[in-house]
């Protein structure tokens, strides 16, 4: 998982730097998952909560794949932190979308 992780932030960093942008909110989506995975919950539901106001901003929606992983891993979530994933999940939502971007690079 962690190179999984690793391969998210480097394509991230290219779409950042190449302006592609419609692509961010689907690599900050993916590292939330590998944060899921590895364990890692609060981080996971600021990612996820990041990467849906990312992709407002692009005015686009998630493709029928992402909406499917993103609702399992939510709902693992949810099992996780309780009422806190709504919290999190609200707080990433409501950061600076360069913050976002800091946070999923870290």
């Amino acid at each position: 998982m962690q190179r999984a992780a690793a391969l998210q932030i480097e394509v991230l960093r290219f779409c950042r730097l190449n302006g592609l942008l419609a692509f961010v909110p689907y690599q900050v989506s993916g590292l939330a998952c590998c944060a899921t995975k590895l364990d890692l919950p609060e981080r996971a539901a600021l990612l996820h909560g990041g990467a849906e106001a990312l992709l407002l901003a692009t005015s686009e929606v998630w493709e029928y794949f992402e909406v499917r992983v993103r609702a399992r891993d939510v709902t693992i979530l949810h099992e996780r932190l309780g009422e806190d994933f709504e919290r999190l999940y609200a707080q990433g939502f409501a950061m600076p979308h360069d913050e976002i971007i800091k946070l999923a690079l870290a």
